[in-house]
């Protein structure tokens, strides 16, 4: 037994020292990071399997692997590639090299979700369409996910927007009441 550990011991050392003197080994080669790139997986591996032309059905690493292979990126062990579900992210350990790579080919980073909130404010017209304009006027837009209501038999306008908007359409209506 104490043979053996000693055997390990000099095999290690023996791989430690040509490592060190090798010419070809730089110190950028053996540093390894890891990154994440957030991806939406529908859109993203449908595309990556387009790319790819995908014959056969291979599992989503494969794709990937597949697809950094055809554009010159070597992730050969000790490099390393997979889609983490939870986070909805490919991750990839490798050189700062290869991770410049990889971050040039998949898409940037989605845009965080906007922030909405709701209010509810009390109107003195049925008129949505004309509030909708003077609005508009002001600057504030409804694109979705932003959305505006006006229940007729109440006269209330109920907004779901940017916490900027609310507090524009309170400079103009007031303060928002509760919704019954």
């Amino acid at each position: 037994m104490n043979t053996y550990r000693f055997n390990i011991r000099l095999i290690a050392a023996f791989a430690v020292t040509a490592v060190a003197q090798s010419p070809s080994s730089s110190v950028a080669n053996l540093l390894f990071s890891e990154r994440s790139y957030p991806v939406d997986p529908g859109p993203f591996f449908r595309l990556l399997r387009k790319t790819i032309n995908e014959k056969e059905i291979h599992s989503d690493v494969e794709v990937l692997r597949t697809y950094f292979t055809k554009n010159q990126i070597d992730l050969t062990p000790p490099s390393s590639v997979k889609f983490r579900n939870d986070t909805k992210s490919v991750v990839v350990t490798s050189t700062e090299e290869n991770l410049a790579k990889v971050a040039a080919l998949l898409p940037p980073t989605p845009p965080a979700a906007p922030v909405l909130f709701t209010r509810c404010f009390a109107l003195g017209t049925n008129n949505f369409e004309v509030l909708r304009y003077a609005l508009k006027d002001k600057g504030i837009e409804f694109s979705p996910p932003s959305a505006l209501f006006c229940t007729h038999g109440e006269k209330t306008l109920i907004v779901r927007s940017s916490k900027e908007n609310l507090e524009t359409i309170e400079r103009l209506f007031g303060e928002p009441h509760s919704a019954k």
